[in-house]
């Protein structure tokens, strides 16, 4: 992850809402994949499950550094 070395720094922050941003629209993209059936629903499942858990790690990590 960029701004890794930069930990207690701004631009560590800055980076992390980036990646919680890339997140939550990921997310929203496989719903709708999902919802339209452009995309096998297990297959949307299980990358929907990885998604979801990332975005909520990394909005502990936000926390934290906040």
């Amino acid at each position: 992850m960029e701004g890794h070395a930069r930990r207690a720094s701004p631009q560590f922050k800055y980076h992390l809402n980036i990646a919680y941003g890339s997140a939550v629209e990921t997310i929203e993209l496989l719903e709708i994949l999902r919802d339209h059936s452009l995309i096998p629903v297990t297959d949307a499942e299980t990358t929907l499950a990885a998604a979801i858990e990332t975005r909520a790690l990394l909005l502990g990590l936000l926390r934290r550094y906040s």
